[in-house]
């Protein structure tokens, strides 16, 4: 999970470069495994918007985004994930309004979705379990407080960082780092 190849690939951070302006840091990095029978997930926006009046949100380009990448294929059985187009541009209410459109992805794909989106994971009813990477990618100057308050969100040991290339570990700069 150290390889740049994967945290890292040179089209992604090309894209996300140019979309968000400046060299995105990595702000979370894990995995999150649905069990066979979970309900689907509860529809959220990863983070509330940066500003309380819509007029100072509309318009801006991402600050973050989470790149999701599932380890199956994912169907109708597995679940895709639901999101509802344009709401990264919308309003501080609570609720996304209109129909949400569902993806399923294939495994080793990747969904890229900005933080101010709302979306959630469609209910599991295989007899198998759904493992999804996520990576998140964020500017230098935003560190999710919220999201992560009972594990962390990244950490790495000292070996491990000594172990990526040097002009990664920037991007490690919110990494907990481990003994």
């Amino acid at each position: 999970f150290n390889d740049p190849a994967l945290f890292a690939p040179t089209a992604m951070m090309d894209v996300l470069t140019a979309h968000m302006g400046a060299r995105p840091i990595l702000n979370a990095y894990g995995a999150v495994v649905t069990y066979p029978g979970a309900n689907s997930q509860h529809v959220h926006r990863e983070h509330p918007l940066l500003y309380s009046r819509d007029e100072h949100n509309a318009g801006l380009p991402a600050h973050a985004v989470t790149v999701l990448v599932p380890m199956v294929d994912l169907d109708e059985h597995f679940g895709g994930t639901q999101f509802w187009r344009g709401t990264q541009n919308g309003s501080v209410n609570d609720e996304p309004e209109g129909p949400s459109k569902v993806v399923y992805t294939q495994m080793g794909d990747a969904l890229v979705l900005d933080y101010r989106t709302f979306h959630g994971g469609m209910a599991c009813t295989s007899e198998t379990v759904r493992p999804v990477v996520y990576i998140t990618y964020s500017l230098p100057w935003f560190r999710d407080t919220l999201a992560f308050e009972s594990h962390d969100a990244l950490a790495i040991s000292s070996e491990e960082l000594k172990d990526i290339p040097e002009n990664y570990r920037d991007m490690f700069r919110f990494a907990r780092k481990l003994n």
